[in-house]
């Protein structure tokens, strides 16, 4: 049985193991570039269905585990483990869960002067999102490190998340 909800990314009933943190980041490495950010580590419900909407920002997904369709702008991307899907602000998607397990996902949300040029390119594409269905394993672990680093905190986090989304921008990007 298909479960549907309005959008999943802020308010989801069907999630276990669910961390998520918010930050407007003060002055520092952050700041002057990124006005907001959301690091999330979640597992959806399998069989979970969420209806077209708009993403609000720069968003960079990891799925762990599990598998999910997420279509944006009429075109289509199948997520396994190990695949990272980069969708401009402002992009139309859904997306659906596959039936067979929960779907572990971790992914930031972004916005700010640094995410315009990302999102053009982005949206250059008519997909309007960069879709690596094998992403290499140093992706996979930057954005999992700032994930981790944005949930936990810990002295001098900014600095981390800075450099792991610079490396991570110019991957997604040039390839």
């Amino acid at each position: 049985m298909a479960r549907t909800a309005e959008w999943h990314i802020f308010s989801c009933m069907f999630q276990r193991n669910r961390q998520v943190v918010f930050h407007q980041p003060p002055p520092g490495p952050l700041g002057p570039g990124i006005d907001q950010l959301a690091a999330v580590d979640e597992e959806i419900w399998p069989g979970s269905r969420f209806p077209a909407r708009d993403l609000e920002c720069l968003t960079i997904f990891l799925t762990v585990s599990g598998a999910a369709t997420t279509s944006v702008a009429g075109h289509t991307a199948n997520h396994q483990a190990g695949a990272i899907v980069a969708i401009a602000g402002g992009a139309r998607f859904e997306e659906s869960i596959g039936d067979d397990a929960w779907w572990h996902v971790r992914y930031l949300m972004l916005a700010g002067p640094w995410t315009k040029p990302i999102d053009a390119a982005l949206h250059a594409h008519a997909s309007a999102s960069a879709f690596y269905p094998e992403a290499p394993p140093a992706w996979r672990q930057r954005v999992t490190s700032a994930v981790h680093l944005a949930l936990r905190q810990p002295a001098h986090w900014q600095w981390q998340v800075a450099s792991l989304l610079t490396a991570t921008c110019a991957d997604l990007l040039l390839h």
